[in-house]
């Protein structure tokens, strides 16, 4: 199972993100993926994708892949498009991507495509689930 797990995460969050992501003793329970210390990484989602939690995503975070920058600010609901200051080009609508910032780190689903959110000065760029200060 852990062969098609780091499968997944590679076809999610590109080459390599499920070795960076699946990394020491990994334990599955159920849809979840955890660590030796039982904090969740990644869990299945009803539709068959993979959600990020926010420990999952610091072990992603090195790889730059499905990253959203946005400015020197906290968010606080969703990620709107001129908040955007950078985004990964590979990002589609409905991916799981990283949002990253200055005073912030936090997890969420694409609404836009990466480069849609660069472009755009209007719209909800990316729903957050989870956004902490840094």
């Amino acid at each position: 199972r852990l062969l098609r797990y780091r499968a997944h995460a590679d076809f999610y969050f590109g080459q390599g993100a499920g070795d960076a992501l699946l990394a020491g003793k990994i334990v599955v329970r159920g849809r979840e993926i955890q660590d030796e210390n039982k904090r969740p990484l990644a869990t299945w989602t009803i539709n068959g994708n993979m959600a990020l939690s926010m420990a999952g995503a610091k072990r992603l975070e090195p790889l730059g892949s499905y990253t959203v920058r946005i400015g020197d600010f906290l968010p606080k609901g969703s990620l709107l498009a001129p908040g955007v200051v950078d985004a990964d080009e590979e990002i589609r609508p409905g991916d799981e991507v990283i949002v990253e910032g200055e005073q912030a780190f936090g997890i969420g689903r694409a609404k836009m495509s990466g480069w849609e959110m660069i472009q755009s000065r209007r719209g909800v760029a990316v729903e957050i689930r989870h956004i902490k200060g840094r």
